[in-house]
């Protein structure tokens, strides 16, 4: 059976996911103010589509399932390595992030 929602325009009460078969007339009085002023309620339905995808996230894990095991594990290199490439940069700027500005002169001058 499908869901019906209905709204009365005297009182405003709402009456959501009301089961109503096809042949049934549509609901027309109100329960909260008895009136005859309920109005059928049309929602836009929800529904998923599983197609191709759109957006730079899914397209990368659709291309790495379909990866083979070479394939992974010189890409699971790849991203170990700008992993530490990362973890230096950021342990150097925390170095410098330290170092008294006399110390700073000295290592641009010597270039470390």
């Amino acid at each position: 059976m499908p869901l019906h929602d209905y709204e009365c325009t005297k009182c405003g009460k709402f009456f959501e996911s009301v089961y109503q078969k096809f042949e049934e007339d549509p609901l027309t009085v109100c329960t909260g103010c008895g009136e005859e002023a309920l109005n059928k309620v049309f929602a836009v339905p929800t529904f998923f589509v599983r197609g191709e995808p759109t957006t730079v996230g899914q397209l990368a894990e659709k291309n790495t399932k379909t990866m083979g095991r070479y394939e992974l594990q010189e890409k699971k290199a790849v991203d170990n390595k700008a992993n530490e490439e990362q973890k230096n940069k950021t342990a150097i700027h925390r170095k410098i992030n330290k170092m008294t500005p006399q110390q700073k002169a000295d290592w641009i001058r010597r270039g470390d």
